[in-house]
């Protein structure tokens, strides 16, 4: 899913394109991280090129950066239901976001 702070100008935007992620920072995992290979996937197969202003190998660090207002994020699912659920961060409506049923991923 990609994420951002409550108070991003993406957040609730509803359904947005993948383009509309171009023009902003993108905090990510580090390389060979599984998380930061299907983001990769995913942006190469919308022929975008993500705008990664910084590489963190923690999810937590990853959270609480976007959190603080520093950028979006792709993170998976299971990582995030405490800071949605208490409105810490948002998830973005993103077009093809490539999560299936139950959180698991769909490449």
């Amino acid at each position: 899913m990609f994420i951002s702070s409550p108070q991003h100008p993406l957040a609730n935007s509803g359904k947005l394109p993948v383009a509309a992620l171009e023009n902003y920072p993108l905090i990510a995992r580090e390389q060979g991280s599984g998380t930061r290979d299907a983001m990769q996937r995913f942006f190469a197969g919308h022929r975008i090129e993500p705008r990664i202003t910084m590489d963190i190998s923690s999810n937590e660090t990853v959270k609480q950066a976007v959190m603080a207002g520093m950028g979006l994020s792709f993170v998976s699912l299971h990582t995030i239901g405490l800071e949605v659920g208490n409105g810490l961060s948002h998830v973005l409506d993103i077009e093809g976001t490539p999560v299936c049923e139950y959180g698991t991923w769909c490449i």
